[in-house]
């Protein structure tokens, strides 16, 4: 795979990347939401959901840094044979396409709903994914940049926010407490199984980190990440919960609908507005991340030395998939909070255990087979 020196991204453009990925769902729908129990307790599922992620990208990480000049689809090969090895590149390259696509309808749905609700949404979808697909043709390195430059003003406008509501007249603190749960732990299974399955699109690191400078410090800033997420994802769940109390888990939009009732004097308003640019620009760079990873992983499974000439194919079937997918913003919650969660979990235990038994099987071999040697 010879365009895996051609470019190069930075520690800190690789935490950017993840970041976003995995705050953009929740600063969109976070439909996690729509299944808790008890709000008072809507903070638990995101700290289990981030240990549980920990390991799943432990296990990327330390499968990426053990053939640190290949991608997932490339040792993937090496490890299950080159056929064998392919049929698992084509599934992964079909979940990276159909989370692009997802994400796509995801901000679509979501525009139309709160503020653009007179442009349609395939005009939307189409005009966005030109940007998408231009993005995703500059190549990782450029979505780097543009993850680099957007993530501390993610981050703060996300903080500024969770601050001004939390002075809000408001905001009841009271509504956190008492910690308990009426029906036991297992209330608390299927919101975090929502949260972890956004996780599970850090699949991805495995496209990416051929790509790191130094792979070394891939492990460090993967789990960095992480720890950021949830901590802000813990304090998007306190905060939320403080302001609109038994009633958080009933919203669609719960950082929208946030945003848009606060307020700073009589002078500073709209917030939502900085909210919706948010959206655009941060679904934007995961769309092209996963289009990037797609078409890379394409290339792979065919042989081509060049990637980018598949990016526009893709980023056009990327419209009728994303509009045919679904029949509105209901049925992609529904099937966000149902059968997507299985699945998504599934498939990324199904890879990596499977690539994880495959790479001990093989050091376990040859090790025997070494000392067998020797003696």
């Amino acid at each position: 795979m010879n365009f895996v020196n051609k470019e190069k991204i930075s520690g800190y453009q690789l935490f950017s990347l993840l970041l976003i990925s995995r705050l953009v769902s929740a600063s969109l729908l976070n439909p996690t939401f729509n299944l808790i129990k008890t709000p008072a307790l809507s903070w638990v599922n995101e700290i289990i959901a981030g240990i549980l992620a920990i390991a799943l990208v432990g296990v990327i990480v330390y499968l990426g840094q053990k053939f640190p000049d290949k991608t997932i689809i490339g040792y993937a090969q090496i490890l299950l044979g080159s056929v064998t090895g392919k049929i698992l590149g084509v599934f992964l390259v079909l979940s990276f396409f159909l989370v692009a696509a997802t994400d796509m309808r995801i901000l679509g749905e979501t525009l139309i709903t709160t503020i653009l609700p007179e442009i349609p949404i395939l005009v939307f979808i189409i005009t966005t994914l030109i940007l998408v697909a231009w993005l995703s043709r500059s190549g990782l390195e450029a979505n780097g940049r543009v993850a680099g430059f957007l993530m501390p003003m993610m981050i703060i406008l996300l903080l500024l926010i969770g601050a001004l509501a939390c002075i809000c007249s408001i905001s009841d603190f009271s509504y956190l407490s008492p910690f308990f749960l009426p029906e036991g732990p297992r209330e608390l299974i299927l919101p975090t199984c929502s949260s972890l399955s956004s996780y599970a699109h850090f699949l991805v690191l495995g496209m990416i980190i051929p790509f790191v400078n130094v792979p070394s410090k891939s492990m460090p800033i993967s789990i960095g990440s992480i720890l950021m997420v949830a901590f802000l994802l813990t304090l998007q769940s306190l905060i939320v919960t403080a302001f609109f109390g038994p009633l958080m888990n009933t919203l669609t939009f719960p950082t929208f609908v946030l945003a848009q009732n606060i307020t700073l004097g009589d002078f500073f308003e709209r917030f939502e507005v900085m909210i919706a640019v948010l959206w655009n620009v941060s679904a934007g760079i995961k769309a092209a991340l996963f289009l990037w990873a797609a078409a890379v992983g394409l290339a792979e499974i065919l042989n081509l030395k060049r990637y980018d000439p598949l990016i526009y194919v893709l980023g056009a079937l990327l419209v009728p998939i994303s509009m045919l997918s679904y029949d509105g913003l209901m049925d992609v919650i529904n099937v966000l909070t149902g059968s997507m969660i299985v699945f998504t979990i599934s498939f990324v235990l199904f890879i990596l255990l499977t690539l994880l038994i495959a790479f001990e099987t093989r050091k376990y071999i040859e090790g025997r087979d070494s000392n067998g040697a020797q003696g």
